[in-house]
Parts: structure tokens; sequence; C-alpha cells
């Protein structure tokens, strides 16, 4: 394990949805594999322009984790065949949910209610889930090699933002 302190809420956010890629291929396909994948594509999209990302985006991602239909990660959690399947779908929507509210306390935007993470170490608190999810699937030097890259560019331009295929190239 490494050291989350010092680290920015921007880079936590990277390094959550890096374990969430990780762990959205151990789905199988159907409906909820796509959700969950439609979803972290909305969170890709929040962290490539942070700060300056669109409010449909975050509306669709907000739609993604308390859709009208109510057709969400609950609801795949619940009909799952397993218990492995059924702890991936609540681990996407948490991880879903913190860079959700992180991109809208950056824009100083209200939170829904079901926005309410309310972890202070939510970063350890998912890295942790993904460990009991399946260790042998995680591999913790990986995600120490996108915080070491992270961390790097950020000293060149502090207002750096990464795209899914660069940290992605570094992470698998």
């Amino acid at each position: 394990m490494f050291n989350l302190v010092s680290i920015n809420e921007y880079t936590k956010a990277v390094l959550v949805i890096v374990m969430g890629e990780y762990v959205i291929n151990m789905l199988s396909k159907g409906d909820g594999f796509e959700h969950s994948r439609k979803t972290l594509d909305l969170c890709w999209k929040c962290i490539e322009k942070w700060e300056n990302v669109e409010e449909d985006v975050v509306a669709d991602l907000n739609d993604c984790l308390c859709p009208e239909d109510l057709v969400e990660f609950d609801y795949y959690s619940t009909i799952s065949e397993d218990a492995l399947s059924s702890n991936i779908y609540m681990l996407l929507y948490e991880i879903a949910s913190y860079i959700c509210e992180e991109v809208m306390m950056e824009h100083n935007w209200p939170l829904p209610e079901y926005l309410d993470v309310g972890e202070d170490d939510f970063t350890e608190f998912v890295l942790e889930y993904v460990k009991n999810v399946n260790e042998n699937y995680f591999e913790d030097y990986k995600l120490q090699k996108v915080l070491t890259y992270c961390q790097e560019k950020q000293k060149e331009d502090k207002n750096i933002k990464f795209n899914k295929e660069e940290i992605l190239k570094i992470s698998f």
C-alpha cells in the first residue's frame, strides 16, 4: 500500500477509475456490463476535463447513478448470479459516485442527496475493496506506476489532465 495523504483529489480520482477498469473486466457481458461501461466512460470524460467538464456529462453520469427507470447498479447487483459480480457492481457505483461528487464539488454545484460517499479515505477504501474482490487480479505495482506517472507529469504541469488511453496504456 502507498501513502495517499499527499495526493490531490484529481489524482485520487484517476487512481479510482483505474481500479474500476480492472474490475469491470471481471463482469460477464450483458446489460449490466454495458451500463457499467457507459458509466465508466462518463467518468473518464470527467477525468479528462475535470474543472472544464460540461454539465451535460455530469447530468448523464448522475442519470447512470440514479436513473428514472431505476435500472441501475443496485438492480444489477441484486440480479447477479454470484456474490463477486454483485460486489463489483456496487464497487463501480461507489467509484462513479466518488468521481461525480468530486467534479461537482470542484464546480461548486449542489450535490444530489444520493451522492454521499462520506469516506475521508475513499481511495484506500476502494483499494482494499478491490483486493477483497479478487486478490489475484489486482496488482499494486500497476497502480503505483500510474501514481508515479501522474505525480511526475504534475510536477511539469500542475494543471495537467490525463486521458483514458494514456493512463490505461500505463496500467494494463
